[in-house]
């Protein structure tokens, strides 16, 4: 070795020795900005962006106000699909990415292979734990694409994630493959269940709530309104008016004067089903919470937990009556108590400044026909099923096949393309037909085909919107875009006044808690966006298909 090599070693060698203490300590420096113990996700319904806005004077300030006041609000937080719904909405903020990704854009479709209908989280290799018999569990196989607790999962294995709903599939997906357990509810057994995909068990908090019957004994709990007729919203606004929308809130003030209960329409099939219409049902889930945050000890270790919580009720009553009817209002008014006294057990539980609350809401509500009709606006109900009929008789007397359009989900019609193959037609012409003869019908605003909705540039405006909805393996060949004030005729509900998806996009979104400061942004966000702030304020990836970005105002509060 020569004398001037040997020296150069001999002096890096010294000065690694000087500086190895300094890159130790360096190395061992804590974060300024250690993650909050438990992460709280609190997802509505149907809950339009100004809805807390027009209940703001009749809040409880424990509730919403605190959250709104003391929070992170973002006052322009949208939906990017065309139209939303529960499936597609709870899978956006699971995944941080559009239907066009993620592939969720209901909780059903055709498969074009094999004809028939397919539901998202149905797994015939599960089983139902609290089901009577051998009924068939769920499971989060058929996402396409990694969640929030999954990426939660494999930066924290030791954290405990759940996720709790009163039907099974915003349960399910909000947890991901990652979770502990997903709980909901069944009104078959009047009980919580879950899957054995989860292990087949229950933590001994929620395994007390169906020892002592809470679910069966909510679904008789009257329904009470938090305030006398005369305080309705809905009753004041029309006591000048004289048409059938203004009569029936007057019918609906006298019925609650006389018998000092909210009226309901038997259209649940059922008491057992009673509890998914009925604000009861939102506070059966913050009594699961409650429970579930004490039983299991979450956030009471340096591993951040999560929970996810989806207000089923709250979105059926929207559906059931309107979100402008004086039961939407009394149910938002019940939420937002349900919200303080959650708040209240995490200050105690938990404390103050350790756990961080997000409260959005998977999609949003337009306005009710009856409602509109109340205005003058033109309105309308569009039957799906009669569509299909429809359009089955004019592509079976074009091509002599009695059943080309497979079926219906929502606004999206599917094709027998084998049979279309088989025929010897392309399947381009055949959508085409279609939605020109789609298009004449009353309420139809537009029809999208496949064909332009995988079109090389994004488009702005609907056509945008309808792309970004639009995943090319789950979709439709054909989406029905209905005009301003139409709604769709919910298949399940007949008597609803409104239907379970909208095409309104913004939708409320606050961050409350840990180190977050007050302050309102008027900056545009998406509710793709919500899992990869979590994720950036957590310091861990965000799921494997995420296309949001990290909220500034939130994760920009050391700026």
């Amino acid at each position: 070795m020569s004398t001037r090599r040997y020296w150069v070693l001999a002096r890096v060698a010294a000065l690694c020795v000087a500086l190895g203490p300094g890159l130790a300590v360096k190395g061992q420096n804590a974060r300024m900005d250690r993650p909050p113990r438990l992460v709280v996700q609190l997802v509505m319904g149907g809950v339009r962006a100004d809805a807390l806005e027009v209940c703001w004077e009749r809040f409880d300030p424990r509730g919403f106000p605190r959250l709104i006041t003391r929070g992170t609000y973002c006052t322009d937080a949208r939906q990017s699909q065309l139209i939303g719904d529960e499936a597609s909405g709870v899978a956006t903020l699971a995944c941080g990415a559009a239907p066009s990704v993620h592939g969720v854009n209901s909780e059903y479709w055709f498969s074009r292979t094999r004809g028939v209908r397919e539901y998202l989280i149905e797994d015939g290799g599960e089983r139902c734990v609290g089901c009577e018999g051998e009924r068939s569990g769920y499971s989060p196989r058929r996402m396409l694409v990694g969640t929030l607790g999954d990426a939660w999962r494999g930066a924290y294995p030791k954290a405990k994630i759940y996720a709790l709903s009163l039907s099974a599939t915003p349960a399910v997906v909000l947890g991901g493959r990652g979770a502990d357990g997903a709980f909901w509810y069944s009104h078959a057994e009047r009980r919580i269940v879950t899957s054995s995909y989860y292990g087949g068990g229950f933590p001994e908090s929620i395994r007390g709530i169906n020892d002592a019957r809470r679910p069966s004994q909510m679904c008789e709990q009257a329904w009470i309104p938090a305030l006398p007729a005369e305080a309705m919203r809905a009753v004041t606004l029309t006591a000048q008016s004289q048409d059938a929308y203004a009569d029936a809130m007057r019918a609906l003030a006298q019925a609650v004067r006389q018998r000092g209960v909210m009226p309901e329409r038997d259209a649940t099939g059922g008491t057992s089903k009673r509890l998914l219409f009925t604000p009861a049902g939102n506070s059966l889930l913050k009594q699961m919470a409650i429970a579930l945050i004490g039983g299991e000890r979450m956030g009471k270790d340096s591993v951040p937990d999560l929970l996810s919580v989806y207000f089923s009720s709250i979105a059926r009553v929207n559906m059931l009556y309107g979100p402008e009817s004086p039961q939407a209002e009394d149910a938002l008014l019940r939420l937002n108590q349900d919200v303080a006294d959650l708040l209240e057990y995490l200050d105690a539980a938990v404390g103050a400044g350790e756990y961080l609350v997000v409260l959005t809401s998977a999609y949003a509500s337009d306005e009710s026909p009856g409602y509109l009709k109340h205005l003058g606006i033109p309105n309308g109900v569009f039957s799906p099923q009669q569509a299909l009929f429809l359009l089955n008789s004019y592509l079976g007397a074009l091509y002599s096949n009695g059943r080309i359009a497979l079926g219906c989900v929502g606004q999206q019609i599917y094709l027998d393309e084998l049979a279309i193959e088989k025929l010897g037609v392309a399947i381009e012409e055949v959508e085409t037909r279609a939605s020109r003869f789609l298009r004449d019908m009353a309420g139809v605003s537009r029809v999208y085909t496949s064909a332009q909705l995988l079109q090389g540039e994004v488009s702005q405006g609907r056509m945008g919107r309808a792309q970004a909805g639009f995943h090319v393996k789950r979709s439709g060949n054909l989406v029905i875009d209905l005009q301003p004030g139409w709604i769709v005729e919910s298949p399940t509900v007949p008597l609803a006044e409104n239907t379970s998806c909208s095409y309104s996009e913004r939708v409320p979104l606050v961050w409350f808690g840990w180190k977050l400061r007050a302050m309102r942004s008027p900056t545009r966000v998406r509710l793709e966006d919500v899992a990869p702030t979590l994720c950036e304020l957590l310091h861990i990836a965000p799921p494997n298909a995420s296309m949001g970005s990290p909220i500034e105002a939130v994760v920009g509060w050391t700026r």
